[in-house]
């Protein structure tokens, strides 16, 4: 497998550098025959061809983050949810862990007098707030109803709070009771309307473009954008780190802040 990756870097260097300079001069560009693809157009034959062959080699194993990336790219992909090496979080503490240390069926759900944990606990598992937890509680994935019903109420949210606090007070919320019935004591089904679907202010200037293949490739290679190494897995051991402090003025090593006390590890890019 290793020759395999050296196979799919190379090419994706060949496609980043271009082709070699030689032939016509600058300022006599040569003319390639009518019907000719451009190397642009071979790149993406040939690494859409290296793709699929990643794949059948891979057949039945997960591949490498690197590999996943680099198929993903190659078929089009801008590294959206669920694609290259985006996969769904995991867990230790998922349903069927729960439902085990109550001794329910995994099928069924755990009614509140059946909770071995606080009311509070309890409501906050209970996402859909229908007074029983069961596996719907407890899926993250763009497949569940409570994820895509989440992802508009912080969009309306976001329209509709004036401060920017993610929360919505009685203040507000009588502010925008005023603005929306336009003098009235009731809101009609037209207000109603556009309480719900409220007009976003315009977007001044150009929007950005979505990055290029060569941008996503460049970034693959640079370790920018995944990684040729794959992180731990659930129940793995964190491997051992040392990094600088905030201020700079001393090193924290994660084998000395193990002890007694809980330890939460939180990696991301904050660009």
């Amino acid at each position: 497998m290793r020759s395999s990756l050296r196979i799919v870097l190379g090419l994706a260097v060949a496609f980043l550098v271009g082709p070699s300079s030689g032939g016509a001069p600058p300022d006599q560009p040569a003319k390639p025959p009518a019907n000719t693809p451009t190397a642009e157009e071979s790149a993406g034959k040939e690494f859409a061809a290296t793709a699929a062959w990643l794949e059948k080699a891979y057949a039945g194993a997960q591949p490498p983050e690197s590999v996943r990336m680099f198929i993903a790219i190659s078929r089009g992909s801008m590294m959206g949810p669920g694609e290259g090496w985006f996969g769904p979080a995991q867990s230790r503490y998922s349903w069927n862990w729960l439902a085990h240390r109550h001794g329910v069926d995994p099928g069924k759900g755990i009614l509140a007098q059946q909770f071995r944990g606080s009311k509070e606990w309890f409501a906050r598992l209970d996402r859909n707030r229908d007074g029983i937890l069961t596996a719907d509680d407890f899926d993250w994935s763009e497949k569940s109803a409570f994820v895509r019903q989440m992802g508009q109420a912080q969009q309306w949210l976001s329209l509709v709070d004036s401060n920017g606090d993610r929360k919505l007070s009685k203040a507000e919320w009588d502010a925008l009771f005023q603005k929306v019935s336009q003098g009235k004591d009731f809101l009609d089904a037209e207000d109603v309307r556009a309480l719900l679907f409220p007009t976003q202010p315009r977007q001044l200037g150009f929007p950005s473009g979505m990055p290029s293949k060569a941008i996503l490739f460049k970034g693959l290679l640079s370790g920018e954008l995944g990684s040729p190494r794959e992180g731990p897995r659930v129940g793995d051991a964190a491997p051992d780190f040392t990094l600088k402090s905030p201020d700079g003025l001393k090193n924290v090593q994660l084998s000395k802040l193990i002890g007694p006390k809980p330890l939460v590890l939180i990696f991301g890019s904050f660009t």
